[in-house]
């Protein structure tokens, strides 16, 4: 009988190795311990050959960059401390036993009972209101929808005034913004004027996040126009050109289409156009379905 063939394990002493300490990590699988590059998201053979030439390519070494020069969030969670916890109990209570009012004088009475300053609260009225509105009971990020605000001047100046004026009425803090959402438009993400560069002036560590689906559009429609031969984009084109404009042709087709296909009906021609995202592809696709009746 052959023998078995060896099968190398990972070995911990390589997360230490400085060759590959930076980018590696061991994750579990149902058949041990496996390598994975946390820069290219890449699961590796475990074997100290093959990890060494896995950080020598140029794509790893892009990879690594993308990721060690991204922005990290300064955001550290504050102790909660058993003040803030007798604060949180008595605001509790008031919510569910009796009026705003009588915070201001359930504080004082509390506070006679403790001879210790660091053990006293400071809760009256406004606070105990603010602990019962914004305290969330999930403790987690949860997603909510504050407000849809009208905007009368469409530029970076009356944009950013918005903005700022809509998170004022919920934090009165600027500072605590940390990640805004756009689109690729200019006027958002423009280096000199953009929203998010007069937010960065303010904000330093605000991160960018750009609309994943505008961006993947325009990649697709550079990788079209270069790649696509123009007889092909003429044809799409056209062929929604030659019955989008005309009922009669619509007519013809549906009849022969339901000939053909034993009285099923035809589906829309579909236009590819810049302003519907990804469109291209039910285009192209709904063609192909219909070749053999058009």
């Amino acid at each position: 009988m052959p023998k078995p063939q060896y099968r190398q394990h990972f070995r911990d002493s390589w997360l230490q190795d400085p060759h590959l300490k930076d980018w590696l990590q061991v994750i579990e699988s149902t058949t041990g311990q496996e390598a994975k590059c946390k820069f290219c998201g890449t699961t590796l053979r475990s074997h100290y050959g093959a990890l060494k030439s896995h950080g020598m390519p140029k794509k790893h070494q892009q990879n690594k960059k993308v990721i060690t020069t991204q922005a990290k969030i300064p955001f550290k969670p504050e102790p909660i401390g058993s003040k803030k916890k007798q604060e949180a109990r008595l605001a509790l209570f008031t919510a569910m036993h009796t009026s705003i009012r009588v915070v201001d004088h359930l504080g004082e009475v509390y506070n006679n009972n403790h001879e210790k300053d660091i053990e006293k609260v400071q809760l009256h009225r406004t606070k105990c209101t603010s602990i019962i509105k914004n305290v969330k009971l999930h403790q987690k990020i949860v997603s909510t929808f504050p407000d849809l605000v009208k905007i009368y001047e469409c530029n970076d100046e009356g944009i950013v005034s918005t903005i700022k004026k809509t998170i004022k009425r919920f934090d009165p803090r600027l500072e605590n913004l940390m990640e805004i959402g756009t689109d690729n438009a200019s006027v958002m993400v423009g280096l000199n004027n953009g929203v998010y560069a007069k937010l960065k002036e303010e904000v330093p560590d605000l991160i960018l996040l750009r609309c994943l689906c505008h961006s993947l559009q325009l990649a697709v429609s550079a990788a079209a126009k270069e790649f696509l031969p123009r007889n092909l984009e003429f044809l799409i084109r056209e062929t929604y050109d030659w019955f989008g404009l005309s009922s009669s042709r619509q007519s013809l087709n549906k009849k022969l289409y339901e000939t053909i296909n034993d009285g099923q009906k035809p589906l829309k021609i579909v236009q590819a156009c810049q302003t519907r995202w990804l469109s291209i592809e039910s285009a192209v696709s709904r063609i192909y379905t219909q070749w053999l009746e058009l």
